[in-house]
This record gives C-alpha cells, sequence and structure tokens, in this order.
C-alpha cells in the first residue's frame, strides 16, 4: 500500500466515526410548549379568596411549586433541544472538513512532478494531512464531549426536578413542611423545631431523619461550583433548599448553649446517627452559606427573610469556648516523663493544658465523624486549625502535644479550602509541620495534602485550581528550603533529612507533586491547573531540583517522583517526534525537546543529591541515583505509570525499547568523575528520535541508506553503547547529526534547546 492508499484508509476511518445520514436536530426533544401550557393551568387553581387559613396557604404554597417545576421542565427541554442541535452542527462541519481534507491531499499529491523526491513531497503532503485530520477528530471530539456534559448536567437537573414533593410521601420535606409519622403534612417551623429537639434529645429516630436532610446538603451549596456555560469561569453556591435552611438554623438554635460535655454526652446517645452534630456545625458556620437564623423565641432574625451567612459565632459556646481557650502552652515541666507532664519543677499549666487537651480532641472526634464532603472553608476548621498551629508552634521539638495536633490534622485538616489556605498564607506553619518529629512519621500531617494529586484533575475549577495553588506553595518552600530539609535538627537527631524524619508525609508531598512534574519543566500536558511557573526564569529550576532532592531523601516518595518524571520526559519526547512526524518542515510543538532536557536534569542532579545526603562517597551515590532512575524506567515501561495521556503528546515512542531507556538515564556511571555528577550529552536522545523518525520514512533517502545499511539492527537502531567495533562512536553519531540536521531547521533548533537547558542545570 502505498503512502496516498495508506491515508485514504485513515481518512475513511475517521469518515466513520462521523456517521451517515442527516444528523438528528433538537427539535423532537423540545416539549416546552405543552409544558408552559400546564404550568398556566396549574397556576389558575390558586385557592383565591374563597379559601383561606393554614391549609389554604400550604396548598397555594405547593401549587405554587408544581407551577415553578412545569417551568423549570420546559426551560430544561429548551436547553436540551439547543445541546442536540449543536452537536448535529458539529457532525456536520466535521463531515465538510474532513471531505476538504481528502480532496487537498488527493489533488496537491497528484500535481507532484515525477522526480528522484516525489515520493517524499507526496510524503509530507500526506502528513500534512494526517495533522489536519487528526485536528479536525480531536476538536470535534472536544466539541462532542464538551455538549455531551451539558447535556449530562441537564440529567441531573431533570432528576432534581423529577424528586420534587408534588406528591409527599412520609418523612419528605417540600417548600414550606415535612410529612409526619401519621402520613399528614405539616406546616414549618413547628415540626422541623420539634423534630431537632427530640434529636438532640438523644432520639436516635429523630436523629436518623436529621440525618437524611442534611446528607441532601450538598458541596456545591457550600462552594463556588463550576459555570456550564463558561467553562472555567465559576457561579456561587447554590443557596440551601428551605428546608436544609429550616433544620440548619434549628440545629444552630438549639445547640448554642451546648457546652463540650453536653456535646460529648450527645454524641454518645446518638450512636450511628452521631454525625448530624459535626455535618451541623460545618454548615452552622460556613461564611458562604445563608440560612434560616433565629433567635431566642424561634423567630427569623432580621435579614433576607432571616437568611444570613453563617460564622463562628453561630457555633455551640462549649465550641466557642474551646477554640477561644489558651493553646501556647509551654509543655509538662519535664517532657521525659510523658503528657501531661509532672516533672521535678511545679506544672503550673498542668489542668488547663489537660483540659484544653481534652476538649479539642473531644472536638476534633466531634469533626471526624461528620461528612467531609461538608467541609468546604467552614469557620470551625479554620479555627480548629489555627489552635493546632498554635500547639504545633508550642511543641517545637517535642511531641506532648503530639496526640492533640494529630487529631486537629486528621479531621479539621480534611477541609482542603482550609488546608489550602494555611499552606499558600503561613511558611512558617510549613516549616513546622515538616519539620516536626511526628511520632507517627508523619502520617497525620499527611491528611493536609493527601487530597491534591486528585484535586489537580477536577472539573471544578476552584478545586483544581486550589490543588495546585497548594501544591505550587509547598514546592516553593521545598526548593527554597533544600539545605535545611536535609539538615533538620530536632533535638534528639541532628543533620536527618525530611524523609527520614517523617517517611509518611514525605510520600504524601511526593503524590502531590505528580500532576505538576510537567509544569516544573515548563510546559503543562495534563491540563491540571493553579501550579504555574515554579522557577520563574531561573534555568537552573533550583526549586524544582530542590523537590526532587529533599522529597528523595524517602526511597518510597523518590520513587513517586522518578516514576512520573520517566513518564513526562517520554511524553516531552514523544510530542516533538509525533509533530514533526505530522509535519516535518512546519512542526506544531517545537518546545518539548526542551522541556525533556530540563526534565532530564531536574530529575538527574535531584536524585544524586538525595542519594549523596545519605552515601558521602560520591561515586557510590551516583551508582545508587542511576539504579534507582533504571528501576523507575523498567516500572514505567512494563506499567504506564506515569505517562501523560492527551492529545498534544500522542503516542508514546519507543517505550520498550533500550534506545529510549539510554535517551532518558544515560548509560551506568562511571568511577573517574569523584565528587562530581556526571553529565550526559544528547547523543542518546537524538538516536531515539532519529530511530522514529526512520521507522516513518522520513528524511533523505542518502541519509536513510547510510543509517540502514551501518547501524540498524532487529528492527531499530542500535544503542549508542552497543556501537560494533570497527565503528568508531564519532562515525555513528555523525550519521545520526546529520540525519537529522537534513530535516531542517526545526529539528536542529530542537536538539540546541534540549542541550541548553539539560547543561544549565546540570554543573
Amino acid at each position: 500500500m502505498g503512502v496516498l492508499d495508506g491515508f485514504i484508509s485513515t481518512w475513511s476511518n475517521a469518515r466513520e466515526t462521523f456517521g451517515q445520514g442527516v444528523p438528528a436536530t433538537g427539535e423532537q426533544f423540545d416539549k416546552s410548549g405543552p409544558l408552559t401550557t400546564m404550568q398556566s393551568n396549574v397556576e389558575s387553581a390558586a385557592p383565591g379568596s374563597r379559601w383561606t387559613g393554614a391549609g389554604a396557604s400550604a396548598y397555594q404554597t405547593a401549587n405554587a411549586d408544581h407551577g415553578k417545576v412545569f417551568a423549570q421542565l420546559a426551560a430544561l427541554d429548551k436547553q436540551l433541544s439547543s445541546h442536540v442541535t449543536a452537536s448535529s452542527e458539529v457532525v456536520a462541519a466535521g463531515r465538510q472538513n474532513l471531505d476538504t481534507i481528502r480532496k487537498w491531499v488527493v489533488d496537491s499529491a497528484a500535481a507532484v512532478p515525477p522526480g528522484k523526491n516525489h515520493d517524499q513531497m507526496v510524503m509530507q503532503i500526506v502528513n500534512k494531512g494526517l495533522g489536519q485530520l487528526r485536528e479536525v477528530v480531536t476538536k470535534s471530539n472536544g466539541d462532542l464531549a464538551t455538549i455531551g456534559g451539558k447535556i449530562r448536567g441537564l440529567g441531573g437537573e431533570y432528576d432534581a426536578l423529577g424528586n420534587q414533593p408534588l406528591a409527599p410521601k412520609a418523612g419528605d420535606g417540600d417548600a414550606q413542611g415535612l410529612v409526619g409519622d401519621d402520613g399528614k403534612w405539616h406546616p414549618y417551623p413547628e415540626d422541623m423545631e420539634e423534630l431537632v429537639r427530640k434529636a438532640l434529645a438523644g432520639d436516635q429516630d429523630a436523629a436518623a431523619k436529621v440525618d437524611s436532610v442534611m446528607d441532601t446538603i450538598n458541596p456545591d451549596q457550600l462552594q463556588a461550583v463550576s459555570d456550564p456555560a463558561t467553562p472555567g469561569q465559576t457561579l456561587p453556591p447554590k443557596p440551601l433548599t428551605d428546608v436544609q435552611s429550616e433544620l440548619v438554623g434549628q440545629m444552630q438554635n438549639q445547640m448554642k448553649d451546648m457546652s463540650m460535655s453536653d456535646l460529648t454526652g450527645l454524641r454518645d446517645k446518638l450512636g450511628d446517627n452521631k454525625s448530624i452534630l459535626g455535618d451541623a456545625m460545618q454548615v452552622m458556620s460556613d461564611p458562604d452559606v445563608k440560612y434560616a437564623h433565629k433567635d431566642a423565641t424561634g423567630l427569623l432574625i432580621p435579614g433576607e427573610d432571616g437568611w444570613v451567612p453563617g460564622g463562628g459565632s453561630d457555633l455551640p459556646k462549649g465550641v466557642q469556648d474551646t477554640l477561644n481557650a489558651k493553646a501556647d502552652f509551654q509543655g509538662p515541666s519535664d517532657p521525659s516523663v510523658g503528657y501531661p507532664g509532672s516533672g521535678a519543677g511545679t506544672d503550673m499549666e498542668a489542668s488547663a493544658r489537660a483540659d484544653a487537651a481534652k476538649n479539642l480532641t473531644s472536638l476534633a472526634d466531634i469533626v471526624g465523624d461528620g461528612d467531609s464532603r461538608l467541609q468546604q472553608g467552614s469557620a470551625l476548621d479554620h479555627d480548629m486549625m489555627a489552635r493546632g498551629k498554635e500547639w504545633l508552634a508550642a511543641e517545637g521539638n517535642e511531641t506532648w502535644g503530639d496526640e492533640v495536633v494529630g487529631r486537629v490534622f486528621e479531621t479539621a485538616g480534611r477541609d482542603t479550602v482550609v488546608a489550602h489556605d494555611m499552606f499558600t498564607s503561613d511558611s512558617g506553619f510549613t516549616e513546622d509541620v515538616l519539620t516536626h518529629p511526628w511520632q507517627d512519621d508523619g502520617r497525620a500531617a499527611s491528611t493536609l495534602t493527601n487530597w491534591i494529586d486528585n484535586d489537580a484533575y477536577s472539573t471544578n475549577p476552584e478545586v483544581s485550581n486550589r490543588a495546585g495553588e497548594t501544591a505550587n506553595a509547598l514546592a516553593t518552600y521545598i526548593g527554597d528550603h533544600q539545605d535545611p530539609l536535609l539538615n533538620i535538627n530536632t533535638g534528639t537527631e541532628s543533620n536527618v533529612s525530611l524523609g527520614h524524619l517523617n517517611p509518611e508525609l514525605s510520600r504524601s508531598l511526593a503524590l502531590a507533586m505528580t500532576p505538576y512534574v510537567d509544569d516544573m519543566a515548563g510546559q503543562n500536558l495534563d491540563n491540571s491547573s493553579g501550579f504555574g511557573s515554579l522557577d520563574g526564569d531561573n534555568i537552573k529550576a533550583a526549586r524544582a531540583v530542590g523537590v526532587f532532592s529533599v522529597l528523595g531523601s524517602d526511597d518510597a516518595a523518590g520513587q513517586i517522583l522518578t516514576d512520573r518524571s520517566i513518564g513526562v520526559q517520554s511524553s516531552f519526547v514523544s510530542q516533538f517526534t509525533n509533530s514533526v512526524a505530522e509535519n516535518p518542515l512546519h512542526p506544531d510543538i517545537t518546545t518539548g525537546m526542551e522541556y525533556a532536557g530540563r526534565l532530564k536534569g531536574i530529575t538527574e542532579l535531584g536524585t544524586f543529591n538525595a542519594m549523596h545526603d545519605v552515601q558521602a562517597d560520591a561515586n557510590q551515590a551516583r551508582t545508587d541515583a542511576y539504579n534507582k532512575l533504571s528501576a523507575s524506567y523498567d516500572r514505567v515501561a512494563s506499567t504506564g505509570t506515569g505517562l501523560i495521556e492527551n492529545p498534544l503528546v500522542g503516542t508514546i515512542v519507543g517505550l520498550q525499547s533500550d534506545l529510549m531507556k539510554d535517551a532518558i538515564i544515560g548509560q551506568p556511571p562511571k568511577m573517574d568523575q569523584y565528587g562530581a555528577i556526571e553529565k550526559h550529552d544528547s547523543a542518546e536522545v537524538r538516536t531515539v528520535v532519529a530511530n522514529e523518525f526512520l521507522h516513518r520514512n522520513l528524511g533523505t533517502q542518502e541519509d536513510i541508506n547510510r543509517l540502514m545499511q551501518n547501524y540498524y539492527a532487529n528492527g531499530h537502531l542500535i544503542p549508542v553503547a552497543d556501537n560494533p567495533a570497527g565503528k568508531l562512536d564519532d562515525e555513528y553519531t555523525t550519521a545520526v547529526n546529520n540525519y537529522l540536521s537534513n530535516m531542517g531547521g526545526p529539528v536542529i533548533t530542537a536538539f540546541d534547546a534540549y542541550e541548553k537547558s539539560y547543561d544549565a542545570i546540570i554543573p
């Protein structure tokens, strides 16, 4: 099959993905007309002046709600129709674009004059056509995916309307009431007030009903949400429903005078439903949430229908007392005796410290019982973390308060908004968390960071940006404090690394950095956001090297980072190679090699530093670093760990081959450069790229023949290290360089950038 035939075959496959026949538009899904008529009919059935009283008011409210549902259904139908029509337009445009590309390739190939360069010119035309095919398919798929997401979003809104209490069942609530166990509808606030009173008296059945309402509160009612109409933009939190608002208001009003003793006793009574205490306190203290506040008599306080923002002053008195209690203790007079301490001297603060520890730990237990989804920047979590910070600072290098601080971190630390705020605004807090000699190896403290790698890929821009900003703040601190974090003094140990002191925390931090390894090198490939630039114009990438050096001081954490780096380097090389293959004279992306060289330097130097920190012998440290990187490469090659899936990258080039392994980690170190990290040249990476271009029949036939006849075996170019006797290394590398140079300026420039970025980092 010729290259033109291959293009036609590929084009046909692409065309089949767009289907046959006329794409259906959305008119058939639009039933807004009949629904609007139904709305009018329902609204015309209002009670009027002939029926008054509580029953009439309740009916009028329910009737109005029914009309609203029909109106909302009509609006959703119009949106669905619009989205389906938009999808048909994408399909039609895609078909037309494919037809245009096919005609251009066929006509252009037919116009190529005969001669020795005929095949090469046709190949370039075909490659350009293939690149355009890929752009059309990728864009169409992206557009259809976006439209599909909007349609799926409508599904949730349809479901929500389908769950409206048009015919309430026992236990369900509507806008103004609750159906009781007697099957009858009862208006609020009386029944909700009674329900909460029973629950806070320890009635588990009532608590279960309260819990069922609390479960209906979603994170998008507590924090900004993604705007489906404008990708990358957010909308304010969705308001609570009337039922949710009334419940939170009653919980706040009836809990406000409770002491910590009251709350802990009630927690024991509530059994499996004890989560209602922590959940209610999260929502009532969230400044982004408005709900129905009540005064001492149970009446709504002034505000828009009594709905005003929550905050710390809404928390129960016992909780406020706990959060306002002294936290900057001196600790036991004789720390060796242990918490709370009773050494030779008089421990004047022992009683106050014990009470504060008991109350803060009890509060943390209550928070821990709750649903972490509702922890979205509440005043409760902010104030608890502030107390945890003070306890941690008071401890210093001692550990008498670890139980308290650890419990706070495990519970309030689940609030990613609060964790973000702490790390991005308080470097002193970051220092204390990282350098404290945690008795659990940093396991509890890792709660503060173990959410970042997952949230980095959230479709909610608020969430993904929060993850990226937190990771950047941590990476900046680690990179700026490489030496101190590799030489921590704890009072009992000297010059210990973060990885040795707190391995569990180091592993959590390494995972937090994985979505941003590509950003550290200079380009975002995986669609994470918020991290930005780590090193700015610093060509030595000192902060990124510091991250690899410090976190690599724990073997497991270092493995996480090196695995990711191998995958990202492979992705950068593949991005460049695929772009050139698609359009040799004018590739779309030429920067991949620059970023690959920078990340290679970051990884090599950082890994060597980590090994040298525990191994004084530089030769042995180089060997250990090489072995670590070699093991990482083998894991990535066999499992795909760390690779980036993104249309910008395309097919990963030759990951299973020794050529790519040599390109990324180089040859085993020589033992004649004691005291300095071994610097690699670009011969190996040039060879792996040349090998890929040969497989795609790119370049002049003369250059191709020279390489194929002299340096090709078993289906690929031979590795540089395996160059057969009689053929000097410089002859082989010269042949490869000539082959690549004759492909044009973009290729030459790319390898120059690779070497420059690598050389700037490796001393």
